[in-house]
């Protein structure tokens, strides 16, 4: 009987330990809803309020750009428990707070504060070419940083005044571009990778068969970097008056080696602390020194302005953001699903109201059967109206396989496209589970190849030859599509394909794209060619709400927090579960340091 008692005890705490855990439990999500809501009911008489007078427009551009941002109340406050790196702001939106601050009557000028960046050059190239719009408002732009390196300067040389803190560094020191291989790694934990590919520059795999870069991807690479860099220091140059050969000189030896160097060759125009700065700025707007000024952050701004695509005009250009690694299935935070993309194209061009579509890729490509889905939308939705393509950060790959029967093709001076080729990746894991975890993996089959695809062991001759097939055959439809798509000849479109990247210079001149030029350039494309000169945008797919994103977001959130630095390689080894099978894309993270 003692004993039973003491069971019966112990049942008896743990159930009360459990429903204490529920109490708590359900409280802290109490306490979440309960901020959520007073944030929103804020958020709310916030965009309410007008925007005073002689207010300074604050551009700080320290969180991850995307293609599209809905409308969320969310995005004007500190998201809590250490979750502010989820929060992402639209392309999208920026453009058109900028836009809207150049005739704001409210909006003096512009501050911008360049310390942190977390754009592509694709992303900037737009951005500052808002900005330079808003230049001919003949408002101010006035920016300052604590240091400065070519990303936060491409941004800031559109300014009238640029400032550093003095001590500051400015590096000035060119492009270059990393790719992490992982074959040790993989021979060290037993997996060994299975590649099939069509095309001499599909560096794709790479980084999973070879420890250094081959030829044929160091001269893309370089290709690339060059063409950038030279565009770069082109702008640079026009824009503070500058020798081209000097910027070189200045890179080569890092003459730029203390703060006074900015202002003796020319970069910035004097070396000054940010509350002299935000002095100089109440000078110009006729603000006494002793009065604070009124500033308001991008963020703020985008959720006081008023929607411009008044829902009265009738007529209306659909955007369609494809952006992320493509997937079949539904989009996922970065990735675009085939079957959620190929709806949103449907529907844009199934609604009478949108006169011309514009699809905005930003992709590296990812499964050529996806990509194939997505294409087939594109290819139907022409015969109902004007198909417009405008090129993001990437279109390379299965990105560029979507893109290639647009009517018109339009790609940021620093896009990056082409990699028209395809391969096939598997990984054979015998050695992993057999001699490092002790696992044995035993098969029964009715036919000699019936367990195809098991990479418990490595593929015999006629799998590989059957991959091998399927590879080929894709690469075909590929150049196929892009030839009939662009009006080429297929021998010239494997020619220029074989995997190679291109950039936006180089594309244009092999026949891959049609024009440089803007998303908004894009959008007035297709609405001269709608016939139409009033609209309103329509964008597709419809986004997460805030609530999705933070809840689909958390378990990431503390990943990257626990990893800091290490997380994006963390994620790319993560990434490999969907890579395997055949695919068409660039899988590796090409950055540019500066």
């Amino acid at each position: 009987m003692a004993k039973k008692e003491t069971t019966n005890g112990a049942s008896f705490g743990k159930i009360m330990l459990a429903s204490a855990a529920g109490i708590v439990a359900i409280g802290f999500i109490i306490n979440i809803f309960s901020f959520l809501f007073f944030m929103g009911v804020a958020a709310k008489a916030m965009k309410e309020k007008e925007i005073p007078e002689n207010t300074v427009l604050k551009i700080k551009l320290d969180y991850p750009v995307v293609e599209q941002q809905q409308d969320d109340f969310m995005f004007d406050f500190d998201i809590p428990f250490g979750m502010n790196n989820i929060r992402k702001v639209g392309l999208n939106k920026i453009l058109a707070g900028i836009k809207k601050a150049k005739t704001d009557k409210s909006i003096e000028g512009i501050f911008l504060d360049m310390t942190t960046i977390s754009c592509s050059l694709s992303e900037l190239e737009e951005i500052r070419n808002a900005l330079l719009d808003f230049k001919t408002s003949g408002k101010f732009i006035i920016a300052q940083s604590d240091y400065y390196y070519a990303k936060n300067y491409y941004l800031a040389s559109v300014a009238d005044k640029i400032y550093m803190t003095p001590t500051g560094t400015f590096l000035w020191k060119g492009f270059s571009a990393g790719v992490l291989y992982y074959k040790k790694l993989l021979k060290k934990i037993g997996v060994d990778p299975i590649i099939v590919r069509h095309g001499k520059y599909k560096s794709a795999v790479e980084p999973y068969l070879l420890d250094t870069m081959s030829n044929a991807n160091r001269e893309q690479l370089q290709a690339m970097l060059d063409n950038y860099w030279n565009k770069y220091i082109e702008t640079i140059a026009e824009t503070r008056g500058l020798d081209k050969n000097s910027l070189n000189n200045y890179a080569d030896n890092l003459l730029l080696n203390s703060d006074q160097k900015g202002v003796d060759f020319g970069f910035i125009d004097a070396l000054k602390f940010r509350n002299d700065v935000i002095d100089e700025i109440k000078s110009l707007i006729g603000i006494k020194k002793e009065k604070s000024l009124k500033t308001i952050t991008l963020a703020k701004y985008i959720s006081t302005v008023e929607k411009e695509n008044v829902s009265h005009k009738k007529d209306k250009i659909a955007i369609v953001y494809a952006e992320g690694q493509i997937i079949s299935g539904k989009s996922t935070d970065g990735k675009m699903g085939s079957t959620t993309i190929a709806e949103a194209i449907r529907k844009a061009s199934m609604n009478k109201e949108v006169k011309a579509i514009v699809l905005r890729v930003n992709s590296p490509g990812g499964s050529a059967l996806a990509s194939e889905v997505i294409l087939n939308e594109i290819i139907l939705a022409k015969k109902n109206k004007p198909v417009i393509v405008s090129m993001g950060k990437y279109a390379a790959s299965g990105g560029y396989y979507i893109s290639c029967f647009g009517d018109k093709i339009f790609a940021e001076p620093y896009t990056l496209t082409g990699s028209i080729g395809v391969f096939g990746m598997f990984f054979n894991i015998q050695d992993l589970i057999n001699n490092k975890l002790g696992i044995n993996y035993e098969v029964v089959k009715t036919n000699q190849n019936s367990d195809i695809g098991n990479f418990t062991r490595p593929m015999n001759e006629a799998q590989l030859n059957f991959y091998t097939a399927q590879i080929e055959n894709i690469y075909k439809v590929f150049i196929k599509h892009v030839a009939e798509g662009r009006n080429l000849n297929k021998d010239y479109v494997d020619s220029i394909g074989q995997g190679r990247i291109w950039c936006a210079d180089d594309a244009l001149r092999i026949g891959l794209i049609d024009e440089i030029g803007s998303i908004n350039d894009a959008v007035e494309y297709a609405a001269k060619t709608a016939g139409i000169s009033e609209y309103s945008i329509k964008e597709y797919p419809k986004v997460k709400s805030y609530f999705e994103k933070f809840m689909e977001n958390y378990e990431m959130s503390i990943t990257r927090k626990k990893l800091g630095v290490f997380y994006d390689t963390y994620n790319e080894i993560e990434n490999l579960q969907y890579m395997q099978g055949i695919q068409a894309i660039i899988p590796y993270k090409l950055e540019i340091t500066n």
